[in-house]
């Protein structure tokens, strides 16, 4: 994630144990998803990998998928996935997660309990509180509009109703992950002619 640089107060070491270098290194983080932009990291719709897909045409279909749910509604800096790391980040410094399911949000599928967690966290009161200065930075439903337009004039508006019957399931499950299994099931179950099934 670029920009970390610019971020001035974040200790940098030499550090006097491993207790100081992880929670400099969890401030970094908590401070980069306050204050920089997540580029292309949603939390609960990791951008696709080559090893996932058959094919690098699979691939680029993924990508493709991908890149037109995060568009409809500026998913990637919402509060909703600002509030997503920020969960994940206080989950891991208070010890809420087990090491079983670090591993599983980090290197696998994001399982129904760590979805139910996430879910209960939201509720907290602190996390409602940071919910409510994330949206303080929300993207106005104008500008969100014109981003929607420029990118689907672009690839195309036939790509944009799966986008957004997808974020209308996102938005009533809470639960709902988008990852590399929506898409292989999306390329074969609905390929349109730009996409390729994938085989995997």
């Amino acid at each position: 994630m670029s920009g970390r640089q610019s971020l001035e107060t974040i200790c940098r070491g030499p550090f006097r144990d491993e207790t100081e270098l992880y929670r400099s290194l969890i401030f970094a983080f908590s401070q980069h998803i306050q204050l920089l932009p997540l580029e292309h990291h949603k939390f609960f719709a990791p951008v696709p990998v080559k090893t996932e897909y058959s094919s690098f045409s699979a691939y680029r279909s993924a990508t493709d998928l991908w890149n037109d749910f995060v568009t409809v509604g500026c998913k990637i800096d919402s509060s909703e996935n600002r509030l997503d790391y920020y969960i994940y980040q206080y989950g891991v410094f208070a010890g809420l997660f087990s090491v079983n399911e670090l591993y599983t949000l980090v290197y696998g599928e994001v399982s129904e309990g760590i979805s139910s967690l996430f879910e209960q966290q939201r509720a907290k009161e602190d996390v409602v509180a940071m919910r409510a200065l994330f949206a303080e930075d929300d993207q106005s439903p104008a500008y969100i509009k014109r981003q929607e337009t420029e990118y689907f004039n672009a690839v195309g508006w036939d790509r944009n109703a799966i986008s957004k019957t997808l974020t209308v399931m996102c938005e009533l499950n809470k639960k709902f992950v988008a990852d590399s299994r929506l898409w292989r099931w999306l390329m074969k179950a609905v390929p349109p002619s730009g996409w390729i099934e994938d085989r995997k």
